[in-house]
């Protein structure tokens, strides 16, 4: 726990993947003398997996800040409950740790532990109408159901709606700034027409502030095309 608890290697992954689609992600306890939050202090699986969610955090970056522009502008959180946007689902009130990561993602963090001899956990999804794609796996879903899902400690659900575009930061070397990316990696989802702004700034504040707003448009069909504006 954040103050004194056990040291549990399953735990703590769970608790900073959870982070990673969470509004802040920070490793932050009490700190006792047999445990601590770092990554190098579980087990090398467990240290393999905390590191890699956390530079897929630092990669988020650019959708993070869009998302949380959207948020100061439009009144948008970054998470939202399922119900926020499907009033009239009835599934959407039973799934209370399944929600909406910004616009384009669906994130489901595993709470439970794994099975002890199959190594994997057990998590219930309802996923809306249309098609979904697990963003790990790149496999694909029919929405409009519950589905039961399985993970092993290296993942957890995160599903982006067909026609998804998710902006990450690429990233040659380990980091340890916020400024923008000097390139990204675009991920498009296939299955439907979407469009998305990303946003930018210089950090600045006031008349020195200069945005920067970017369209990317994907248009599905028998061809497709993707647009990105200036």
């Amino acid at each position: 726990g954040h103050i004194c608890g056990v040291k549990d290697d399953e735990l703590a992954v769970r608790w900073v993947q959870f982070g990673v689609f969470s509004p802040i992600c920070r490793l932050h306890s009490s700190s006792g003398p047999f445990n601590g939050k770092e990554p190098w202090h579980y087990n090398p699986m467990a240290e393999n997996i905390i590191k890699n969610f956390l530079c897929l955090r630092h990669k988020l970056i650019p959708y993070l800040y869009t998302m949380n522009y959207r948020f100061a502008h439009d009144g948008l959180p970054l998470i939202q409950p399922m119900y926020y946007q499907h009033p009239d689902d009835y599934e959407a009130y039973n799934v209370p740790n399944e929600y909406y990561f910004g616009s384009e993602l669906i994130a489901c963090p595993i709470t439970k532990p794994m099975d002890p001899k199959l190594g994997i956990a057990q998590v219930r999804i309802w996923l809306p109408e249309g098609e979904w794609f697990d963003v790990f796996t790149g496999m694909h879903y029919r929405g409009g159901r519950v589905i039961v899902s399985y993970r092993t400690l290296y993942r957890i659900p995160v599903f982006a709606k067909a026609g998804a575009v998710l902006p990450l930061a690429k990233l040659t070397e380990n980091i340890n700034a916020t400024s923008n990316p000097a390139a990204l990696d675009l991920y498009v989802f296939a299955g439907a027409d979407n469009q998305f702004t990303l946003y930018e700034d210089n950090d600045k504040e006031g008349g020195s502030q200069r945005k920067a707003f970017t369209d990317f448009a994907f248009h599905w069909g028998k061809t497709c095309s993707l647009k990105i504006g200036a």
